[in-house]
């Protein structure tokens, strides 16, 4: 029997995942059942509420893959929520600074450790929490990673990086190209990979978790495993679906065009 994802996490086994945005239980259960390791819930950029969050973590582990959830922002009703629903790992946008990271991290902990409220009749204490263990090993457990995204964050990353309890940092690349003004550059992507290189040191240093995005072809995989990143996101739910249709819609025209049946 394979190891729970958040072992394979922490123990830092190469891992692939797709980012779900199209708010569908069905959808991740299916992309579950493709075979990836995990998904990357979005709720940054989409509609997703609570309960259609539990519905899709629920669908996900019905699978038997992990669940990672970007959270709206990092506010403490948020990350608690977010991890009250058994998601694996909640990731945290726009950490730019050590006391970002710090309040990620103290939202996701129990007192004293943090300021996370706590109740039995959550999904993730199978609604009947034992007090005895429950504080403890959650607060050892939990697992937040922070999102890099702006120069900032790059600037600030080794403290962001030597936070306590932070599990992880998951580099943003296009946030990162939109804010420094090179979405569009000639030099974009030698600038993401060498953001991505420093990223990997600080990470290396404080022995972190590190998630990347990947093409769907895989083209830099080797140099980003060899840099040490772990946590491979493999495109968008929403993408493949729109190539899809795009590459039937080109194809049908092409047909119509060449036919020689009557019309």
């Amino acid at each position: 029997m394979s190891p729970p994802f958040g072992e394979k996490l922490r123990s830092k086994q190469p891992v692939l995942g797709m980012i779900v945005y199209s708010c569908s239980p069905i959808v991740v259960e299916n992309i579950a059942h493709g075979g990836v390791d995990f998904v990357f819930i979005d709720m940054e950029h989409t509609p997703i509420g609570w309960e259609t969050l539990e519905h899709m973590v629920r669908a996900a582990q019905v699978a038997q893959a992990g669940t990672l959830v970007r959270v709206t922002e990092n506010n403490p009703f948020h990350i608690r929520k977010a991890l009250e629903t058994g998601a694996d790992c909640v990731i945290v946008p726009h950490i730019a600074s050590r006391k970002d990271a710090e309040q990620a991290v103290r939202s996701a902990k129990f007192p004293p450790k943090g300021i996370r409220g706590a109740t039995s009749y959550a999904r993730v204490a199978k609604y009947s929490a034992n007090w005895s263990t429950y504080l403890d090993e959650t607060n050892e457990n939990v697992l937040v990673m922070a999102m890099i995204e702006e120069p900032e964050a790059v600037e600030n990353i080794e403290e962001i990086a030597s936070t306590d309890g932070l599990a992880g940092l998951n580099f943003g690349p296009l946030d990162y190209a939109v804010s420094t003004g090179i979405v569009n550059s000639p030099e974009r992507q030698s600038k993401t990979r060498e953001v991505q290189r420093v990223i990997a040191s600080a990470a290396k240093k404080y022995d972190l978790v590190l998630a990347a995005v990947l093409p769907p072809n895989m083209d830099g995989f080797d140099e980003l495993l060899g840099l040490g990143y772990t946590v491979f996101l493999m495109g968008y739910d929403l993408a493949v679906l729109r190539k899809f249709a795009s590459d039937g819609a080109t194809k049908f025209q092409e047909l119509l065009r060449n036919s020689r049946a009557p019309r």
